[in-house]
C-alpha cells in the first residue's frame, strides 16, 4: 500500500478531519516532541489568525488551515491507513439467523451542516441511510440528516440522538423516514419532528419537541398516526407476516406501548389515548386500538434479549463477587484493601451493564460516617439542607498559599460521597416571590491529610449573580465576608468566592459507556457567573472552551480569555492546559499563557499562572461545568469565575 500525507492538502496546508484540535494536529506532525509541539500550536494560530480569532477551537471538519513555516520544512508525519471494518454484531450476542442485508454502494455525500440534525450514538451490524436517490452506509458517530430514511439490516441494532435530546432506538429489519424536522434550540413553534415508520420497530425517548407544541410532533405509519403528552414509548408495525418469528404469534398490525407519558393514536376509526404501562394493538386504518395486557416484543422481544444476555451474566458473577468481598470487608473492616479490589474488578470487566452503578452504590454504602462534632460549622449555618450523594460544588476565589504569604489562585471541586466531605443547602426568595433552592452557603472537605471548611457569612442571602442552566447547574457569587479555614486555622482569601453546584453529575457508569458512543466532542460557552479579580473588581470574561476525547478519557484542550480592565491598560489573560488532562485529575489542574496574542500585544504582560477545575454533566456529558481562577504571579489582577459549557450539537432552552 502507498505511504500517504495524513490530512495534508498539497505541501503547506491542513484540511481538518472529525475528530481534530489544535493538539491533535500539533500530535501528528511531531509525535512525542511536545517542544515542536507546542511551537506548531502556536505559529498554527498565528497564522490563521482570521479564523482563530483568538480561540484554538474555532474551527470545523473540511477547514483548510495554513501550515507553520517551520513544519512544512520537515517531512510531514507519514500515516498508512489501516482500513476499519465495518461494527459486526458479537457472536454470543446475536445469533446469525440469516445472511445481512446487502448495502449499496456507498456515494460520498458532503452534508451542509445546516442538514444535520443528529447522529449514530451506537450500531452494530449494517445500517444505511437514503437520502435524494443516493445511499450511504453509517456506522457509529455518522452524521443524520433531513429527509434521511434509515435502514436496519437482520441482525443490526441501532440508536440516534436527534439535536433536541431525542433518543431512539431501532429494532432489525426495520426503515424510519424523516419526513420533517426542524429545531433551532428553542420551542418558538418553528420546531418540527415528523417521521414515518415504514417498516419494523422502535423506542424513543422524547427530546424537547412536542413538550410544549404537541401537534409538532407526530409518528405517521399505515395504520395509524401517533402524538406524544409524554416522553417514552414503543411501536412495532407488523405487516405481511413479517412479524412471525418473534417469540409468540403475532397477527399483522401496529403494536405499542408506554413507559412514561402517554401517546394518541389516531386513525379512520377515531383518535384514543393510552397512557404510563399500557399496550395496545391496531389492526387496520379503521379499526380501533384494542388493549393489551402484556408489552409488545418492542419491549422484551428475542432481538432485545440478545443484546442484554452476555451483561446479564457478567452482571450476575459480579454481584457473586461483591457479596464475597462484602463479607471479607465485614471480616476484616480493611475497607481500603476491599475498594482496591472493587477498582481492579471494574476494569477486569470494562465497565459492562451496570457493574460501575453497583460498585458505586457498594462503596457509598460502606463509606464511615461522619462523626456529628458540637463545633462543625455546617451546624451553626441557619436554614440548610445537606446536598445529596453524587452532587458537586466548584469554587474559584484568591488565597493565599498554605504556610506562606504568596497569593495563590485556587479553582478546586468537593464532591459529595467521598468521607468528611460535606455541602450546606440554603434558599432565599426572589423579588418576584419566587424560591430559589440549592444555594452552597457552606462547605466541609477533606484532601492532602487535611480538612477545609468554606463558610459564608449570613447564608445565602449572602450570595450574589445568581444563575442557572435547565442541565440541572446553578451558579452564584459569595459577596459577603466568607472564612476559609484549614485544620480550624484561618486562612488569608481576597476578593469573592465563585461556584456552581449541580447533582446531575455525569456518573462513573456513565462516562464508561459514553466512551463507546462518544469520539473527540468540542464545548462551548453557555452561561456562568461575572468574573471578579482578587480585589473584587469585576472582569471580563471573553470565551472559554474545551475539548474532550471520550475514547482516550483525556481532556485535550481547555481555554480561556479573560479580561481584566481594572487598569489604566487593560490585561487580557489567555490561558490552557499545559498538558492533556485525565478525566481522574479534572478536579483541579493548572493553566499556563497560551502565549496567543490580540492584534500585536502580547496577553498576560508579566508571568501569569492560574488553576481550573470541571466536571460533565448530564446523562450523556452534555455539559461540563467549570471554576477558573487565573491571574498575575503572586498578584491580585485577573478572574475568578464560574461557567457551564455545552456540548456542540447539543441545545438546551433558553431560561
Amino acid at each position: 500500500m502507498p505511504t500517504v500525507y495524513a490530512e495534508v492538502v498539497g505541501d503547506s496546508r491542513w484540511r481538518v478531519e472529525k475528530g481534530d484540535s489544535v493538539y491533535a494536529i500539533a500530535r501528528k506532525v511531531f509525535p512525542g516532541d511536545r517542544a515542536k509541539q507546542k511551537q506548531f500550536r502556536e505559529e498554527l494560530v498565528e497564522s490563521n489568525s482570521d479564523l482563530f480569532k483568538g480561540n484554538i477551537n474555532l474551527m470545523s471538519v473540511g477547514t483548510i488551515l495554513n501550515l507553520p513555516g517551520f513544519a512544512v520544512a520537515k517531512p510531514v508525519v507519514e500515516v498508512v491507513p489501516e482500513p476499519l471494518p465495518d461494527p459486526q454484531p458479537e457472536p454470543e450476542l446475536i445469533a446469525q439467523e440469516a445472511e445481512a442485508e446487502v448495502i449499496d454502494e456507498p456515494v460520498v455525500v458532503v452534508p451542509d451542516p445546516e442538514e444535520i440534525i443528529g447522529k449514530v450514538v451506537v450500531n452494530v451490524g449494517n445500517l444505511q441511510a437514503d437520502n435524494r436517490g443516493v445511499s450511504r452506509p453509517l456506522s457509529r458517530n455518522s452524521e443524520i440528516l433531513k429527509g434521511d430514511t434509515l435502514k436496519t439490516a437482520v441482525n443490526a441494532y441501532t440508536q440516534i440522538r436527534m439535536k433536541d435530546g431525542a433518543l431512539i432506538s431501532l429494532r432489525p429489519k426495520t426503515q424510519l423516514k424523516i419526513s420533517e424536522y426542524n429545531f433551532n434550540g428553542t420551542e418558538d413553534g418553528s420546531e418540527k419532528s415528523f417521521f414515518e415508520l415504514l417498516s419494523g420497530g422502535l423506542r424513543t425517548i422524547t427530546g424537547l419537541i412536542g413538550h410544549i407544541n404537541k401537534n409538532n410532533y407526530l409518528i405517521k405509519t399505515s395504520i395509524a398516526t401517533i402524538g406524544i403528552r409524554g416522553t417514552h414509548y414503543g411501536l412495532m408495525l407488523c405487516d405481511s407476516g413479517s412479524c412471525a418469528g418473534e417469540e409468540v404469534a403475532m397477527k399483522d398490525g401496529l403494536y405499542g406501548g408506554v413507559i412514561d407519558g402517554s401517546v394518541v393514536i389516531a386513525n379512520d376509526s377515531g383518535e384514543f389515548s393510552f397512557d404510563n404501562d399500557q399496550y395496545f394493538h391496531v389492526e387496520s386504518n379503521v379499526a380501533p386500538p384494542i388493549e393489551q395486557l402484556k408489552p409488545p416484543p418492542v419491549f422484551h422481544g428475542k432481538n432485545e434479549k440478545r443484546y442484554t444476555r452476555q451483561d446479564q451474566q457478567k452482571t450476575e458473577k459480579v454481584k457473586a463477587e461483591m457479596a464475597e468481598l462484602n463479607d471479607n470487608m465485614e471480616k476484616s473492616g480493611d475497607q481500603d484493601k476491599v475498594q482496591n479490589k472493587l477498582k481492579t474488578l471494574i476494569v477486569s470487566q470494562g465497565g459492562i451493564g451496570n457493574l460501575p452503578a453497583r460498585v458505586d452504590e457498594f462503596i457509598e454504602s460502606n463509606l464511615p460516617v461522619l462523626n456529628e462534632q458540637n463545633d462543625n460549622p455546617l451546624n451553626n449555618t441557619p436554614a440548610i439542607n445537606a446536598a445529596p450523594n453524587g452532587s458537586a460544588m466548584l469554587v474559584g476565589f484568591t488565597g493565599v498559599e498554605s504556610n506562606t504569604t504568596i497569593i495563590e489562585h485556587i479553582a478546586a471541586g468537593i464532591r459529595i460521597g467521598s468521607a468528611n466531605n460535606n455541602i450546606a443547602l440554603g434558599s432565599i426568595t426572589a423579588a418576584n416571590g419566587t424560591t430559589i433552592d440549592n444555594i452552597p452557603v457552606a462547605v466541609q472537605e477533606s484532601s492532602d491529610g487535611a480538612q477545609h471548611t468554606l463558610v459564608l457569612s449570613g447564608g445565602a442571602a449572602g450570595v450574589a449573580n445568581i444563575g442557572g442552566s435547565p442541565l440541572g447547574v446553578n451558579w452564584g457569587r459569595w459577596a459577603n465576608t466568607y472564612e476559609l479555614k484549614e485544620d480550624g486555622v484561618p486562612q488569608q482569601t481576597f476578593g469573592d468566592l465563585h461556584y456552581i453546584y449541580s447533582d446531575k453529575l455525569t456518573t462513573a457508569t456513565q462516562l464508561t459507556a459514553l466512551g463507546g458512543l462518544l469520539t473527540t466532542e468540542h464545548y462551548t460557552l453557555a452561561g456562568g457567573t461575572t468574573p471578579t479579580n482578587g480585589q473584587g473588581l469585576q472582569s471580563n470574561l471573553v470565551d472559554i472552551t474545551a475539548v474532550s476525547n471520550f475514547q482516550t478519557r483525556i481532556l485535550e484542550s481547555y481555554q480561556i480569555h479573560v479580561q481584566d480592565g481594572n487598569a489604566a491598560t487593560p490585561v487580557d489573560f489567555i490561558m490552557e492546559n499545559q498538558n492533556p488532562v485525565s478525566f481522574v485529575d479534572m478536579n483541579e489542574f493548572d493553566l499556563v499563557d497560551s502565549g496567543l496574542k490580540i492584534g500585536s500585544v502580547a496577553t498576560c504582560a508579566v508571568t501569569c499562572e492560574g488553576s481550573a477545575t470541571a466536571v460533565f454533566i448530564g446523562q450523556q456529558a452534555q455539559g461540563m461545568m467549570t471554576t477558573y481562577s487565573i491571574g498575575e504571579v503572586d498578584g491580585l489582577k485577573g478572574a475568578n469565575g464560574a461557567a457551564i459549557m455545552v456540548m456542540d450539537g447539543v441545545s438546551i432552552p433558553q431560561q
